[in-house]
C-alpha cells in the first residue's frame, strides 16, 4: 500500500522524541521532546515522481542532506537539515508498522544519533541497519494544504512577511513530562506474575480489553511511551490505540484500548515501576490478584505497593 500523503509529526521509535526543525539554530534538524506550541514538528509529506518530499510546516523548507565540503555525494554521517533545496526521500513501511526514511534510490537512512532522547540530538543519514534509532512513527495531523481535510496549520502560501512575523513570535517549547523510564518502546511485565500487558489480538476497537498474558513480545504487547504535559501516553504498537479506560477513573475500573489518550506517570518501585494516573497519583495499574493465567484483568486500584502493582519495562 502506498504511503499516504499528508501532514505528520515524525517520532523516533527508540527515543520517543520527534523530528524537529530547530527554532534557534536555523537550518538544523534534531530530535526533540514532543510539543504542540509551534509548527516546527509538523512535516508536509508529498509524493513526487515515485518518491516523497518532506517539507517543514514552519516556513516551508525541505528536509535535505547537508554534505561535507570534502565529499561530492551524501555518505554516512551527513547531517539532515532544512533548506530550499528540494530533496527526494523513500518511505518504507516495516512489518511492525514503523517506517524507514531513506534518501531516494539509496540505502542511506535517517538516523537519530545512538537513539538518544536528549533534546538537540543530531539526526544524520547512515547505512540502513534496522536498529530502532532508524525507525520512525508517522503520526498524521492533517491533510495536504488545499487538498481537503481542513488542516488549519496556517502555513500554506503565506506572504514572506507574515512567515517572518510568526517566527519572531515563536516561544520555546513548554516543558514536557520526564518519568523514571525514558521515552521509548517497551513490553510491560508484571513483577508478580511475569505476564505482560496485552491488548487482545491487537484490536483497534474502543474498549478492547487489556489483560495479563504470557509474554510473547508481539506488537499487541508493545507500548510506545510518548511524553505529554503531565505524564506519558502509552500507545500500542499494533493498534495505534492508547492504554486507557471507558468509564470513570475509579478503583476497580478495567483498563482497555482507547482512541482517547490518558496521561500516566511512571515512578520507581522496589521490584520495578508503578504506573499512576497523572490526574490521581494514588491510583495505579493493578493486575487483579496477581493472577498468572492468561486473560487476568488489569484495572485501576489504590496503591498498596504490592508486587502485582509493579511493572518491569523491557525495551522492545
Amino acid at each position: 500500500m502506498p504511503f499516504p500523503q499528508g501532514v505528520y509529526r515524525i517520532r523516533n521509535r527508540k527515543s520517543g522524541t520527534y523530528f524537529d526543525a530547530s527554532i534557534q539554530n536555523k537550518g538544523e534538524v534534531h530530535g526533540w521532546a514532543g510539543h504542540q506550541q509551534n509548527e516546527n514538528q509538523k512535516w508536509i509529506v508529498e509524493e513526487r515522481d515515485r518518491s516523497f518530499t518532506i517539507k517543514n510546516a514552519d516556513g516551508g523548507q525541505f528536509a535535505e542532506v547537508g554534505q561535507f565540503a570534502s565529499v561530492d555525494r551524501p555518505q554516512d554521517g551527513c547531517r539532515v537539515r532544512i533548506s530550499n533545496n528540494l530533496t527526494k526521500w523513500d518511505i518504507r513501511q516495516k512489518d511492525d508498522g514503523t517506517h524507514a526514511i531513506l534518501l531516494h534510490d539509496t540505502e542511506l537512512a535517517v538516523d537519530l544519533d545512538m537513539g538518544r532522547n536528549e533534546n538537540g540530538t543530531p539526526i544524520s543519514i547512515w547505512g540502513w541497519h534496522g536498529a530502532q534509532q532508524q525507525q520512525w512513527h508517522f503520526e498524521k495531523v492533517g491533510d495536504l494544504p488545499g487538498g481537503g481535510g481542513g488542516y488549519g496549520g496556517g502555513y500554506a502560501d503565506q506572504p514572506p512577511q507574515q512567515q517572518q512575523y510568526q517566527q519572531q513570535q515563536q516561544q520555546p517549547p513548554a516543558q514536557v513530562y520526564s518519568g523514571a523510564v525514558a521515552p521509548g518502546t517497551y513490553v510491560l511485565e508484571n513483577a508478580f506474575s511475569g505476564t505482560a500487558a496485552d491488548l487482545a489480538a491487537g484490536g483497534t476497537g474502543e474498549g478492547t480489553p487489556i489483560t495479563g498474558w504470557q509474554c510473547n513480545r508481539g506488537g499487541n504487547q508493545t507500548w510506545d511511551l510518548i511524553p505529554a504535559q503531565n505524564g506519558y501516553y502509552f500507545k500500542n504498537s499494533a493498534s495505534g490505540t492508547y492504554l486507557g479506560f471507558d468509564a470513570e477513573g475509579v478503583e476497580g475500573t478495567k483498563i482497555c484500548g482507547s482512541t482517547r489518550p490518558v496521561e500516566w506517570q511512571v515512578n520507581q518501585a522496589e521490584q520495578g515501576y508503578t504506573v499512576h494516573l497523572a490526574s490521581n497519583n494514588s491510583i495505579v495499574l493493578d493486575l487483579a490478584g496477581g493472577g498468572q493465567a492468561d486473560g487476568v484483568p488489569i484495572c485501576l486500584y489504590s496503591n498498596h505497593s504490592g508486587a502485582n502493582q509493579q511493572w518491569k519495562f523491557t525495551s522492545a
